[in-house]
């Protein structure tokens, strides 16, 4: 994801997006990992896997399988 969304918007502060949808135990291990390491974690920021979900609900949730999907901001690559 963009470090800015729009041109002149607002700064995103988030270094690693972590997404999911109902199910959220990946993301709360992701989540502490990321962040001990140092970087800072959207939690279903800047995107929400509530919103882009069709793969995680399809593969994953309806199997009843942990997930997540990670986002990296494209600064950070």
């Amino acid at each position: 994801f963009a470090p800015v969304l729009k041109s002149g918007g607002a700064p995103r502060p988030w270094e690693v997006a972590l997404l999911y949808n109902t199910d959220d135990r990946a993301a709360r291990h992701a989540i502490r990992l990321f962040a001990g390491e140092g970087f800072t974690v959207g939690d279903n920021e800047p995107y929400s896997g509530r919103d882009l979900n069709a793969t995680m609900d399809r593969h994953a949730e309806a199997a009843g399988i942990p997930y997540l999907a990670i986002e990296v901001r494209q600064d950070q690559i």
